[in-house]
């Protein structure tokens, strides 16, 4: 098996504000109170701290920092580089979790590194630390032929959307698990593509 590094902090891209809370554009957000749950987080676990919302866990016998950016989308980059600095975790110890238009809910994308591929707070980011770190897009559905992106991505699913999201999101820790057991590879012959 190759070589891998495990992940020290899991950050899911949302927009703060009660407002925005269940639109397609949080579901970086969604992903990560599904890993919250799943390793036993209460909500008074969580505190204000590096420009987000953090937790501090354990997964797999290894220190885990969860972390909600509450610095809107578009500055992403301003709360993970926060991040870094209080964990001193390299990019490559990072997994960002955001959604992800190309796709429909239900399915995912995991990439070990690249490019922002368009995405607004995978832009803020990549321009904070770089584009080496590790990141799951998750499916929200393409936008309406007359539609407008921005309102598309800050809208809600429809019950059967909803559901689709819902069903991979139950296996978020299952997904971060993988991650930090067998690699950035095993995720990918896992999870990428079909609905599983």
């Amino acid at each position: 098996m190759a070589e891998f590094t495990p992940i020290r902090v899991l950050v899911g891209l949302g927009n703060p504000g009660r407002q925005y809370a269940g639109t397609r554009h949080n579901a970086g957000f969604d992903f990560v109170d599904r890993v919250a749950a799943g390793l036993g987080v209460s909500s008074g676990d969580w505190k204000s701290k590096a420009q987000s919302e953090i937790a501090e866990t354990r997964l797999c016998g290894r220190p885990l920092l969860l972390a909600k950016p509450q610095t809107f989308m578009n500055l992403s980059g301003n709360a993970v580089l926060a991040l870094m600095t209080l964990t001193r975790a390299k990019p490559a110890e990072f997994l960002v979790v955001c959604d992800d238009i190309n796709f429909e809910p239900g399915r995912l994308r995991f990439r070990a590194n690249g490019s922002h591929g368009g995405h607004n707070g995978l832009r803020s980011i990549v321009g904070a630390i770089g584009d080496k770190f590790p990141r799951v897009r998750l499916g929200v559905g393409d936008k309406p032929v007359q539609g407008d992106l921005a309102d598309h991505v800050l809208s809600r699913f429809s019950k059967e959307e909803r559901a689709a999201l819902d069903g991979l999101l139950d296996h978020a820790l299952e997904i971060v698990e993988l991650l930090q057991t067998e690699g950035p590879e095993a995720v990918m012959n896992r999870w990428n593509g079909a609905p599983k």
